[in-house]
């Protein structure tokens, strides 16, 4: 009997493997859409919410910023959804509903809707972070028959299941050759398909079909330069910034060094101090010009703090509790400062991980509250998907109805994406107009405008107040989002799904005891934004009608 050969983790040997590490991949890249759009939404934008004109200017800098790195992350999901149609694979639009643990992905933070904040900039840095190597670990059994599950992350960065599916491609073209490209090219979206003002990039969506080896290699590329800020399938050329990420590589081993330790044990603290210099002398050897002028001083200043608390830890050789604050300290400066400076010396710059950094240097100086005061997960109801996860269930019955009509409009929306992305059984003015419904106006005049008022209402109705805690934008998904049939029916039921939508945002109007929880210009803004909205859904209603024939 022959026995079958482990391969390393990670690894794609099959066609079935491939379109269940994309699948895990585009559920990836609609998560973070989620949160990072979450998170852009939560920030005061008005006078009235206690900001000067310097903090206003600032905050809208951030939520820009975010709102871009959403941006992309969206365009990520649409490469995703082209790199399937190449394979002939379906369509992967479901994700859990959130919160979700680290474990569910493997990542280093949750997926969880949280407001901005530095820790929450924190956590997506470390969801962009660039990995040191583009090498997987490890080993698992299986025959590549049914996918196993893609173990790739490592507890650090998505780019390494980009590098396994970026594998899996030389593998499975090495073995199939064109037979591998076996999907309709016509289905996918490219661009000038989405065509929104005078300009097909208004908005920052670009996209490229995936028709060979070639395309897809690419289109992995394009996601990962974006987001990490480094090209999978290329080595770095200049002897600078291969030395800096070799300093990169040990001081990511150090920090892993350093997070391991156990001061309960004995020779723990000779170790930290062993690390602790390794660390310092190897940031004390970044080569004079490979990094900016501010970033060469900043570092300096990060080499002297970290010092400062290794001989602050020589004088606790007793204290293993001491010793570990020691530790912790020395981590945090590493992985949200150093790393970034060394990061910028020999990643593109503009990469989701590098915004966010830059993000968190400015929020560490911070005097004042840029946020609303959102609550964490907010929700209508618990999950079966996520139902060992906290959530804040909204009791306020006005908000309850507001964030009702954004669910909806949210699933609606996706199914539309899916009928667009798979165009099968649909006519080109079909599509278009299915194209210029779901993604404008819907995400600029129904899912933003309600986003940006959920995070101003109250969460709960027993708790009143100027600074009573306020809900947000929940995402929930109710349905098992599928492809809807391309006939008749699914017209009929997205029309009667955007009639119901419509006709409950008419119920929207903000209730008197809304003063209770906003001041008056605040309550006049929620009016304005409502009553924008209500004549936005009447209209798409109606011209979907008019363009179905219905």
């Amino acid at each position: 009997m022959n026995k079958t050969k482990p391969f390393k983790k990670g690894q794609i040997r099959t066609r079935e493997e491939l379109i269940f590490a994309l699948s895990w991949a585009a559920e990836l890249e609609h998560g973070l859409t989620c949160i990072y759009l979450f998170a852009a939404f939560t920030m005061k934008r008005f006078r009235e919410e206690g900001i000067d004109d310097l903090q206003q200017n600032q905050i809208r800098n951030w939520q820009g910023t975010v709102l871009a790195v959403a941006m992309q992350e969206m365009e990520h999901l649409g490469y995703v959804c082209n790199l399937l149609n190449s394979i002939g694979g379906p369509q992967h639009f479901n994700r859990p509903n959130l919160p979700q643990p680290p474990s569910y992905y493997s990542t280093e933070g949750a997926f969880t809707l949280e407001k901005f904040n530095k820790e929450t900039i924190k956590r997506f840095m470390e969801f962009e972070k660039p990995a040191p190597t583009n090498d997987a670990s490890g080993e698992v059994l299986g025959t590549g028959l049914v996918p196993d599950i893609i173990h790739v992350f490592d507890h650090h960065t998505v780019q390494d299941l980009y590098n396994s599916i970026l594998e899996g491609f030389d593998y499975l073209y090495d073995k199939l050759g064109d037979k591998l490209f076996i999907g309709n090219e016509n289905a996918q979206l490219e661009d000038g398909d989405i065509v929104v003002g005078y300009a097909n990039h208004e908005y920052g969506i670009n996209l490229q079909k995936v028709v060979d080896l070639a395309s897809a290699k690419k289109a992995i590329d394009i996601i990962v330069e974006q987001g990490e800020g480094i090209l999978l399938d290329s080595k770095i050329t200049s002897s600078k910034k291969a030395t800096l990420q070799g300093q990169y590589q040990k001081l990511v081993d150090n920090i892993k060094a350093l997070q391991q330790l156990d001061f309960k044990k004995k020779g723990s603290a000779r170790k930290l101090f062993s690390i602790g210099k390794e660390l310092i002398n190897n940031l004390e050897e970044v080569p004079a010009g490979s990094l900016d002028k501010s970033l060469q001083l900043l570092l300096s200043k990060n080499i002297v703090l970290l010092k400062k608390i290794l001989v602050k830890a020589s004088q606790s050789l007793q204290s293993p509790k001491r010793l570990s604050t020691a530790r912790d300290k020395m981590v945090e400066i590493s992985v949200y400062d150093v790393e970034g400076i060394l990061l910028s010396g020999f990643t593109i710059p503009g990469s989701h991980y590098l915004r966010f950094w830059q993000i968190y240097q400015e929020m560490k100086k911070l005097n004042y509250d840029p946020s609303r005061s959102v609550v964490d997960n907010p929700a209508l109801r618990h999950h079966a998907d996520n139902a060992t996860q906290e959530v804040n269930l909204v009791t306020h019955p006005y908000t309850f109805k507001t964030l009702e009509v954004f669910n909806a409009s949210y699933e609606a929306m996706v199914q539309m994406l899916i009928l667009i992305f798979s165009f099968s059984g649909i006519s080109n003015a079909e599509r278009t107009l299915l194209i210029n419904t779901a993604f404008f106006p819907f995400m600029t005049m129904v899912i933003r405008p309600l986003s940006e008022v959920l995070t101003l209402l109250p969460a709960y109705e027993d708790q009143k107040g100027f600074d009573a805690p306020r809900a947000g934008p929940a995402f929930e998904y109710y349905l098992n989002i599928a492809q809807m049939p391309q006939v008749d029916q699914g017209w009929e039921y997205l029309y009667e799904r955007m009639t119901q939508i419509s006709d409950a945002s008419n119920n929207l109007n903000p209730p008197k005891d809304l003063n209770l929880y906003l001041q008056p210009a605040l309550i006049k803004k929620v009016e304005q934004q409502i009553s924008s909205l209500q004549g936005n859904l009447a209209r798409m209603a109606q011209n979907f009608k008019i363009g179905f024939n219905l």
